[in-house]
């Protein structure tokens, strides 16, 4: 697993989940999406993945939305990428620097649930 750490995942509402407790290892990709996808941070089950009657396949119905935190009060140098692939959904993270990630904050949202 290109995270590392143990992944703590909180719901903040029927649209919105928390991943925090993970940082990015450097020159790796780590990736996050709902169960099924193969990706290796699994979003919790009740996570939106259809749009009414339609299966969710568009990944701009998903925000990503990150911050790195410091280590040791100093920022980590790092240069995170994030890729949204659809059917199915699955976000990348990709740190193409030698170095660790501080640890991440990533929340992600369903926005078609939001205004519908």
């Amino acid at each position: 697993m290109a995270f590392a750490g143990t992944p703590v995942i909180t719901s903040l509402g029927h649209n919105i989940v928390r991943v925090s407790g993970v940082l990015l290892t450097g020159n790796t990709t780590g990736t996050i999406g709902p169960v099924g996808s193969g990706a290796e941070v699994i979003l919790p089950a009740p996570f939106p993945t259809t749009s009414g009657s339609a299966t969710l396949t568009m990944s701009d119905l998903v925000m990503i939305s990150f911050t790195v935190g410091d280590v040791g009060g100093v920022a980590e140098a790092t240069h995170l990428h994030v890729d949204k692939t659809a059917s199915p959904l699955v976000v990348t993270f990709s740190n193409d620097t030698l170095n660790a990630s501080g640890p991440l904050d990533i929340y992600v949202v369903f926005w078609h649930s939001m205004v519908r």
